[in-house]
């Protein structure tokens, strides 16, 4: 007899010799079919059919738990696959090239990253470049188990950037050598933040049996507050008290008025079960802290009436009680043993509060001291400020304005678009001011460039352009303190061009200064120092501190398409490559007097800064001289000591002291010569045994 077997499952039809992932409940159809004349019908049916179906069924229920005996599923608890599976991505070393070891799971992650993204991008302020914000924790189950603090990380519109983006922002604790594992939180913690598209962990060196999971407390005691979110590594197969051990609440748990409960998205986990852990899950733990009323006061818990004031009962004018309306079992129970067995009133003891005066004089200056407006012949004085106010003298000279874009110069695809589109027809006191700036090192010179562009609502046109080459000698006009010709110097020289450009071109505007080095940008906003060119990071701080808040700073990614990235780009590395003769004209007179004034770039952010923090020095006069009037701090003359307490002892000191200016490294600073005061002395370091009564 010729038959033939179908086994299907749902739409899936399963051929011979392929093999099916199954899980209990499964439902599989199987159908036979006859070649034979169809009187054998019956016959097959009746006589071999039945024996047939049962050996295939036999053979693959074989099949099936040879299968789960070799890949046993990890499902000890209830409704444990229901939990979400781990999306995530390795990156192999080098790591700087971004190559996945699994293009499928790079594509998932980047289809699942994309599609939280999106909706998040149509409400950026910037339409054209848009971005979204994820939030990112690092662990190395090694050397780091726990992270206590996200790194928010921007994420532009090139997908293939975004492992690059969230990489550099732990770049400070990445192992290069190691593999990177990027996980994806899910479900999305609790109270997710508003700007936030994700949470994504990154995770080096896991360790076999344990998995990333993010952990959100929410704790009674701090209602209104924000989730307590933290990262850790934990047991793949979790049991309840140590989840809460993990959150840092199982000694609060165990408190008789406190309740803890917690979840895995929105099944609540039952104490005594074990949590079935994967990478990137988000788990929440909450503690509510019963405050328990003292014992003369109602409990709020018990009544949703308003609190009354008193709990005995009242007694009218015909001796009957007069109950309240509304009471709850604990006041009634109260009032009934008050009024039908009354006890001596106890002596109430009352706290006694006391008033406690805060001195404002810490924190909040108090007029400035006329006496020392005038420089004081008679008191010692320093020289300390070049210029009164080198804000004002650095914004003083006259700016040029940006040069078109050289002649031969090669542009990238995406620039040459951007060129073509015609200049701004809207009103310009609306525009907004983008300046791209980039750095570059070839044949000994480093170049830089600064890309002025105007924006408003619908698009953005090119201004000009400025481009130069780092200078070391101090003689030259543009030099601005470059110790070395190198890739920073020229980043942060370009930097501090377009800093200076805001300063004096487009003072009071809105602007925005768009680097591609984040060194660049964490320098000018106080987040990061540098031991490179430090010259120029303390000028780039400097000016950043005399902008202010008109003025902002947004990294770009660089080499993306970006097309005024790429402008900047291919102007610096032209500079780079030119004589220094035949580059258009720039200068900063001011910055370049600044920079060679090594103790003034220290300290001339003192000029601008509050009442409250120049009131912590000694008053400069005239914001030039620097003068140190006595102390005016008189000490408490000791009691003489009483006639039966005088006796000799013998004492043992040193005495030491220092004049702290005399000790400055800045060779240019002197006293003042014509407003001198007493000499100070250099330094006198003396030690002599006394002795006293």
């Amino acid at each position: 007899m010729n038959v033939i077997f179908h086994f299907i499952y749902g739409t899936i039809s399963i051929e011979d010799p392929m093999t099916f992932p199954v899980r209990h409940g499964f439902q599989f159809e199987v159908a036979l079919s006859s070649l034979d004349e169809e009187w054998d019908v019956g016959v097959n049916l009746i006589q071999i059919g039945f024996a047939q179906i049962n050996s295939q069924i036999l053979k693959l229920d074989h099949l099936v738990k040879s299968a789960y005996g070799q890949f046993p599923m990890k499902c000890p608890a209830r409704d444990a696959c229901d939990h979400p599976q781990s999306i995530s991505v390795t990156i192999t070393p080098p790591l700087r090239d971004g190559t996945p070891a699994d293009s499928f799971a790079f594509l998932t992650f980047h289809s699942v990253l994309q599609s939280v993204w999106q909706p998040l991008s149509l409400l950026s302020a910037r339409q054209h470049d848009p971005s979204v914000t994820v939030m990112t924790w690092f662990l190395d189950h090694v050397r780091l188990p726990q992270c206590f603090a996200a790194r928010p990380v921007q994420l532009y519109q090139d997908p293939e950037e975004w492992t690059h983006l969230i990489r550099q922002a732990w770049v400070d604790f990445v192992l290069q050598d190691q593999p990177l594992h990027f996980h994806i939180v899910q479900p999305n913690p609790v109270d997710m933040e508003l700007d936030a598209a994700a949470h994504i962990l990154l995770v080096q060196q896991p360790i076999d049996g344990f998995d990333s999971i993010l952990v959100s407390v929410i704790d009674s005691a701090f209602q209104g507050l924000p989730p307590i979110r933290h990262a850790s590594m934990a047991p793949q197969v979790l049991p309840y008290q140590t989840l809460l051990g993990i959150a840092y609440r199982d000694q609060d748990c165990q408190h008789a008025h406190h309740t803890c409960s917690a979840w895995v998205g929105n099944r609540e986990i039952l104490q005594h079960e074990f949590v079935p852990l994967t990478d990137g899950l988000s788990v929440t733990v909450a503690i509510h802290r019963h405050i328990m009323p003292p014992p003369d006061e109602p409990d709020p818990w018990d009544s949703q009436t308003p609190r009354i004031d008193q709990d005995r009962p009242y007694l009218s004018g015909r001796g009957e009680v007069d109950w309240p309306l509304h009471l709850s079992d604990a006041q009634l129970t109260t009032a009934l043993n008050t009024h039908f067995f009354p006890r001596p009133q106890a002596q109430v003891i009352t706290k006694q509060r006391n008033r406690v005066t805060l001195c404002l004089e810490a924190v909040l200056p108090g007029p400035p001291d006329m006496r020392w407006s005038q420089l004081n012949p008679d008191v010692s004085a320093i020289s300390w400020f070049q210029q009164q106010d080198w804000a004002i003298y650095c914004a003083s000279f006259p700016v040029t304005l940006p040069h078109p874009i050289p002649e031969g110069i090669h542009v990238h695809p995406s620039t040459y678009h951007a060129l073509l589109d015609l200049p701004l027809e809207s009103d310009p006191s609306t525009w907004r001011w983008e300046l791209y700036v980039d750095g570059s090192q070839s044949h000994g010179a480093a170049g830089w460039s600064v890309v002025v562009v105007c924006t408003d609502r619908d698009r953005s046109s090119l201004w000009g352009c400025y481009a130069g080459q780092v200078q070391l000698a101090p003689q030259h006009e543009q030099w601005i303190g470059a110790d070395c010709q190198d890739n920073i110097s020229a980043e942060l020289t370009a930097f501090i061009v377009a800093q200076d450009v805001c300063m004096r071109l487009l003072p009071g505007r809105p602007t925005i200064i768009r680097p591609d080095l984040l060194l660049s940008q964490m320098i000018a906003t106080y987040e990061q120092i540098t031991n490179a060119s430090p010259k120029l990071a303390q000028l780039c701080r400097v000016l950043s501190r005399w902008l202010g808040k008109n003025t902002k700073v947004d990294q770009v990614p660089a080499h993306k398409g970006h097309p005024w990235n790429e402008l900047a780009d291919s102007i610096a590395r032209w500079a780079a490559e030119q004589e220094p003769a035949s580059l258009p004209p720039w200068a900063s007179p001011g910055i370049h007097v600044l920079a060679g004034a090594p103790h003034d770039l220290h300290w001339c952010w003192l000029q601008n800064a509050a009442d409250c923090v120049q009131q912590c020095f000694p008053p400069i006069v005239q914001n030039e001289i620097m003068q140190f009037p006595p102390s005016e701090v008189q000490p408490p003359t000791p009691l003489p000591p009483r006639s039966e307490e005088a006796t000799w002892n013998t004492v043992a000191f040193s005495c030491a002291t220092v004049n702290v200016l005399a000790l400055d490294h800045f060779q240019h600073q002197k006293k003042s010569e014509d407003k001198q005061g007493p000499a100070l002395p250099a330094l006198t370091l003396s030690s002599m045994p006394k002795e006293s009564q």
